[in-house]
């Protein structure tokens, strides 16, 4: 037993290994693995010999003396299919079905196991899965990973999901002979999957080929991701073979960093950077040393591994081959002709040479530029950042909108690195109490930067490329004048020079930089500062706050339709308590309007205008009204307008909608509006609606 996140984890201990089947164990597919941190600094389970290298696939014997340690066990690989008695040998790997504390299993596992006549099932290392194996006489060529729609067990951060081992990209599974009690000695024989398939209402794949992922819009041409992959770090040495130069263990280590480069060049087009691999690098003309250099030369191998590195984008391939080499005279080959000069392209291959749109959050901000989030004082900017920061890095939506590309954020903390730290940890509470910080790939920095000179900015991306190992979907500046360094914001000279040095650090490291910023002191409806810098932004919101209510109001979308705003409210949260015993309390962000019963109570005068603004609204026909509009309607002050205004959102009576012309916020009746006061045109209003 070992520990693993602070869970007990399985290796395969001798007295267990009589429980492993014979038809696993006469297969001469054995390896070991190793517990290693993977470039996100999570553990992971790597064999030591890559699975597709036959001479990695041993005998039983020979791996059944390793020592079993907290970090390694043994391992069999499925790679190329393995066929017992004229079935294909399939395991069917079940992530978060159990839980590791009682044994208990989900009802989706109970049902599976019974559908298969619980055929050998082994308990995974982690104790939160099973493995169960199979003999299929009619097997699947691929199979998609099954995302099962059920809850895991209390305690278990996995995502409930099946994965088929056998059929497709190569893979391999660990072994702990650790049998689920009421399960067969040996694997069952069944005719297909067609149970599994028809159960979550999936397909089977074309094969090896359909396992490469598919990205979106049209591939890139050749010449582009040639050069997106120069731009990566060590591009030209990963493309021409240079392992030895780049001071890597092996050759395998450089094909694998140079694949993953090649699928974000290739912007996940599988097929298209098969293509590129082969034909457009040295290993695929087979000019790396190694002990099998035509490997990379050949097309079934390149994909099968491309699959597979595709598949587990968070992970390290083997680290195999370590044999010097000494490759001369070799240089990519030159990019097509393309029609017109060095500076100017035909408009066909202009159109072709751009990149369609992508976004970080869909409709709200791009995957890669410069954003803004500014305000007054104490509007709600930061929870508002921190909210953003945690949703991408966990991988879920934000205000409704889907999230187009998770991973890593990094903030950078301009002042009181304790309020940051109290708001992240309330964030994190918010969204799910069970989650730890731990889990959560957020990096925050220790000091300010100063951003304003293209050499801090260079640093900063090298910091952040050690720190988080792999790729960064954000970065958050809280706040910009903090991280501005030794220059004027006023000056358009240095907000000139900013923006160009904030702009390499994106493009740098191909994520979003987010400002947060104050407004203007006497121009409230604009960031602080030179004009160069909204000119040069692609996206941004005002924040604004009434009470417990808070709303990001579009201010700029650069590419794309402006959204609605953005309202939700502050929730104070306690996130423990001081030395002293005393409550530690810290405001974070709920992507929900305000409960009114935590609000304020209402009174008859309040009720009374709160009823003529919404008759107001509903006799408008559905347009949008502006407080200005809404005063001459009513009779009523801005000031009592702007109150009720809020009261009415937060009894979601009334919605926001964006102005017109320099108006930026208007109004408009909800159906619950229209029918809390039925008049004849309140009723008008909820018939259109219904």
């Amino acid at each position: 037993m070992g520990r693993k996140n602070g869970r007990t984890t399985r290796g395969t201990s001798a007295r267990s290994r009589t429980c492993i089947p014979r038809a696993l164990l006469e297969a001469n597919r054995w390896t070991t693995w190793r517990l290693v941190k993977n470039h996100g600094g999570k553990p992971t389970k790597r064999p030591t010999g890559s699975t597709l290298d036959p001479r990695n696939r041993l005998p039983f014997a020979a791996v059944a003396d390793e020592l079993v340690a907290a970090d390694g066990g043994i391992g069999f690989t499925f790679t190329d299919g393995v066929d017992v008695d004229g079935a294909r040998l399939l395991a069917l790997d079940m992530d978060a079905c159990r839980d590791p504390a009682t044994g208990a299993l989900t009802s989706w596992a109970e049902e599976l196991l019974l559908k298969y006549g619980r055929s050998y099932t082994e308990v995974t290392p982690s104790g939160a899965g099973l493995r169960l194996y199979l003999l299929v006489r009619q097997p699947p060529r691929a199979m998609p990973i099954i995302r099962v729609p059920a809850d895991a067990p209390i305690g278990v951060d996995k995502t409930p999901e099946v994965q088929v081992f056998g059929c497709g990209p190569a893979g391999y599974v660990t072994v702990t002979g650790d049998q689920l009690p009421g399960t067969e000695p040996e694997p069952v024989v069944v005719d297909t999957l067609g149970w599994l398939l028809n159960r979550y209402r999936v397909e089977e794949q074309d094969g090896v080929e359909s396992a490469l992922p598919v990205g979106k819009g049209a591939p890139p041409s050749v010449a582009e991701i040639r050069e997106r992959v120069q731009m990566a770090p060590d591009g030209p040495a990963l493309l021409a073979g240079h392992w030895q130069d780049l001071e890597l263990p092996s050759a395998s280590e450089a094909w694998w960093r140079l694949s993953r480069a090649t699928l974000r060049a290739a912007r996940n087009h599988g097929e298209t950077a098969a293509d590129f691999l082969l034909g457009e690098t040295a290993f695929g003309a087979g000019l790396v040393d190694s002990r099998d250099p035509d490997r990379y030369a050949r097309r079934g191998w390149v994909v099968r591994d491309l699959a597979r590195i595709a598949a587990k984008a968070a992970e390290r391939g083997g680290e195999v081959f370590a044999d010097a080499f000494d490759l001369e005279g070799w240089t990519p080959p030159a990019p097509p002709p393309e029609r017109g000069g060095a500076w100017l392209l035909q408009a066909s291959d202009f159109a072709a040479s751009c990149e369609e749109q992508r976004f970080l959050v869909y409709g709200l901000l791009p995957a890669r530029g410069l954003a803004q989030l500014f305000g007054d004082p104490s509007c709600g900017k930061t929870p508002f950042a921190i909210s953003l920061a945690i949703h991408v890095a966990l991988g879920e939506g934000w205000f409704g909108h889907d999230l187009e590309r998770p991973g890593a954020v990094v903030y950078l903390i301009g002042e009181d690195p304790t309020g940051v730290r109290d708001r992240v940890v309330a964030q994190l509470d918010q969204i799910d109490p069970t989650l730890v910080l731990a889990d959560v790939p957020l990096y925050l920095s220790t000091r300010p930067g100063r951003l304003i000179e293209p050499k801090n900015a260079q640093d900063w991306a090298n910091q952040i490329r050690e720190a988080v190992g792999g790729d960064v979907s954000l970065v958050v500046v809280d706040t910009q004048n903090r991280n501005f360094g030794p220059g004027n914001e006023n000056a358009t000279e240095d907000m000139t020079q900013f923006v160009e040095s904030i702009d390499g650090l994106s493009r740098e490291l191909g994520a979003l930089v987010l400002l947060v910023h104050h407004t203007g002191h006497l121009a409230k409806n604009r960031a602080r500062g030179a004009s160069v810098l909204p000119a040069a932004l692609d996206a941004a919101f005002e924040i604004r706050r009434d009470g417990y209510t808070v709303t990001a109001v579009p201010y700029k979308a650069k590419n794309w339709r402006e959204p609605d705003p953005l309202v939700g409210s502050l929730v104070p949260v306690e996130i423990g308590v001081d030395a002293k015993g005393r409550p530690v309390t810290a405001i974070t962000l709920d992507d929900r309007p305000p409960d009114p019963a935590d609000v304020f109570e209402e009174d008859e005068e309040g009720e009374t205008d709160l009823r003529v603004i919404v008759e107001a609204l509903g006799s408008a026909d559905g347009v949008a009204m502006s407080q200005a509009e809404i005063m001459a309607a009513t009779g009523l002050s801005r000031k009592v307008i702007r109150g009720r205004i809020a009261r009415a959102i937060e009894l979601e009576m009334v919605k926001t909608k964006k102005g017109r012309g320099r108006v930026k916020l208007a109004y408009v009746a909800t159906a619950k509006g229209l029918m809390s006061w039925p008049s004849s045109e309140g009723q008008q209003g909820v018939d259109l609606l219904s």
